[in-house]
């Protein structure tokens, strides 16, 4: 498995995390009535950290059977369970959210 970094999806990644770190940072101004810029980095970071982790696990196949057994129960696919797998592959991109948001969380422990 080859990993490539694509430009459009690492900026996709970029404003997803960069507009919930501010929508954070502008609740906590009017909770707390401070800025408190790390904590949340830290937060948007940790959030987009278990969604790439949730991808991660996905693509290496561990939720593969239980969403076949679903659709299967539900009489979605008459397939049988390989090839289910073959005709559909999860394809989303985990490695640039990956990379995102462990740099949100790294600047938000500096500051």
């Amino acid at each position: 498995m080859r990993i490539r970094l694509e430009r459009k999806e690492l900026k996709k990644s970029l404003l997803s995390i960069s507009v919930v770190a501010l929508s954070i940072l502008v609740y906590f101004h009017i909770i707390e009535g401070k800025w408190l810029l790390s904590d949340s980095l830290c937060l948007s970071g940790v959030l987009f950290l278990s969604v790439a982790l949730w991808r991660v696990v996905r693509i290496l196949g561990l939720f593969d059977r239980t969403i076949y057994s679903f659709r299967r129960m539900t009489g979605k696919t008459k397939q049988e369970f390989y090839e289910y797998t073959q005709e559909n592959p999860y394809t989303e991109k985990f490695i640039e959210l990956l990379i995102c948001s462990v740099a949100f969380i790294l600047i938000s422990l500096i500051l």
